[in-house]
């Protein structure tokens, strides 16, 4: 399962390719990771550098969400910018964090309460 911004991406890409026969080059819209999958009954999702193994020689921290043993996010933060995360459980935070990765959105000012549940970010930055 993918996010389904990725998979209309991934849909035009092979109509194109069908079109043309197999000669369509790859464009920009391949060029974060994300994957869904379901473990013990939580959905999971990965998204960008949830390992930090792209940044390992800059200084990068985590900043955690959970909420009622049911939803975890972890999302990876280099210089005030997201640059991963994995989020389990109905976070519903996947097309929000995914806009805040490729958009490099600065989150300095708001960075310790941005994944506050009480705080519907999704309006902003989704």
């Amino acid at each position: 399962m993918r996010l389904w911004t990725q998979a209309r991406q991934m849909g035009d890409l092979c109509g194109r390719s069908m079109i043309s026969g197999g000669q369509v080059e790859l464009d920009m819209c391949f060029e974060l990771f994300a994957h869904v999958t379901t473990f013990f009954g939580y959905k999971v999702v990965f998204i960008g550098d949830f390992k930090a193994e792209k940044h390992k020689n800059e200084e990068w921290y985590v900043v955690n969400r959970i909420i009622d043993d049911d939803q975890y996010a972890r999302c990876i933060m280099v210089n005030h910018r997201v640059v991963g995360a994995v989020l389990i459980g109905e976070t519903e935070l996947e097309e929000t964090i995914e806009n805040l990765i490729l958009n490099e959105t600065n989150l300095e000012r708001i960075e310790e309460n941005f994944l506050d549940p009480s705080i519907d970010i999704e309006d902003y930055f989704d």
